[in-house]
């Protein structure tokens, strides 16, 4: 049976666009197949704040932070505490993400024209220290212009080569099975989904109205796992973990009316001192509260902690929508209910 394309990639979010714009470039034909319309193109990556892990960045060195290969790696070590032989394969997909982080990737997106933000936040900080769980030191780059701006770049290349013909899109095609030769993984089949042009997080029609099958020398699925299925989830929960939780949350909902930032990192003192807002940490929390404000214009943005009031003055600086936001500054911890 005649090849439909050299690749199939499975799945049109960030890490599928990554994956098909590398392989057009190299010259193979390649077919990227997803359940969503075209709408949706960038999956759950344009809803992010665009986070990337890097190591031993211009950004943190312009900021004093001392990082290297070695002390990134014994971080991600710490955490995953790889103790099994089938964490092989996991181990040496962490070394070499590292390496990659610690080298290439920051010069391969700038080129892409990604532009990163001058503070770097610590994300997953965990322990405080390199013999712990999490990263010691702040590793987290926030893409400028957020998940969007870390969607473009590729989105751009997937165009560039679909308009050269080395690269398909099928939309509204959801791939129910892989097919296998001797083995090996050669295709998809599944199911054609009716067209719906329902705006980009909202849920998608499931009516199907046809069917597909196709063929290729490989497929990759980077459809994202299975954390959107929560039975699948619990089907699968580790045993060693006990019961898996009763009340789950995944991704992007079809409805946000509410949302909820912690305070943290404004300055009060300095605030009082020169009566304009200031931050001394944790500044991310204010770009993604504007963030929040901008992806779910609907939705009333509660902004609470002790430093609520410098917040309300940044936000007002910085041409906030202010009717949306209500700032709560007599909570001194949190906790969930």
């Amino acid at each position: 049976m005649a090849e439909d394309a050299d690749v199939i990639v499975v799945g049109g979010g960030l890490a599928g666009l990554v994956a098909a714009t590398e392989i057009a470039d190299a010259g193979k034909r390649v077919i990227v197949v997803d359940q969503e319309g075209e709408q949706s193109l960038g999956g759950q990556a344009f809803w992010s704040f665009g986070g990337l892990f890097l190591v031993d960045s211009p950004e943190q060195r312009r900021l004093g932070i001392r990082d290297s290969y070695d002390l990134a790696l014994q971080d991600w070590m710490g955490s995953a505490g790889f103790d099994r032989d089938e964490d092989l394969w996991p181990k040496r997909w962490a070394e070499a993400y590292v390496a990659f982080a610690a080298g290439e990737k920051r010069g391969w997106l700038r080129a892409m024209g990604h532009r990163i933000f001058p503070v770097v936040g610590w994300a997953e900080r965990g322990g405080y220290d390199a013999m712990s769980h999490g990263n010691s030191v702040p590793r987290f780059h926030v893409s400028w212009g957020t998940g969007p701006g870390i969607v473009e770049p590729f989105e751009r290349r997937a165009r560039q080569a679909q308009a050269s013909g080395r690269l398909t899109f099928k939309f509204r095609h959801r791939v129910d099975a892989l097919s296998i030769t001797n083995g090996i993984v050669d295709g998809v089949s599944g199911a054609i989904l009716a067209p719906d042009h329902v705006e980009r997080g909202k849920s998608s029609s499931r009516k199907v109205v046809g069917d597909f099958a196709l063929r290729a020398q490989a497929v990759i699925v980077a459809s994202g796992g299975i954390g959107g299925n929560h039975d699948l989830v619990r089907q699968n929960w580790p045993k060693r973990l006990g019961a898996a939780p009763k009340s789950m949350i995944s991704g992007v909902p079809d409805h946000v009316d509410g949302i909820l930032v912690l305070s943290g990192g404004e300055s009060p003192d300095l605030f009082a001192l020169r009566g304009t807002a200031a931050t001394i940490s944790s500044e991310g929390r204010l770009v993604e509260a504007l963030d929040l404000a901008r992806r779910f214009p609907q939705a009333r943005i509660v902004f609470s902690g002790v430093e609520a009031d410098v917040a309300r003055a940044a936000f007002a600086q910085m041409g906030a929508p202010m009717d949306r936001f209500t700032f709560e500054n007599r909570a001194r911890n949190s906790s969930s209910r």
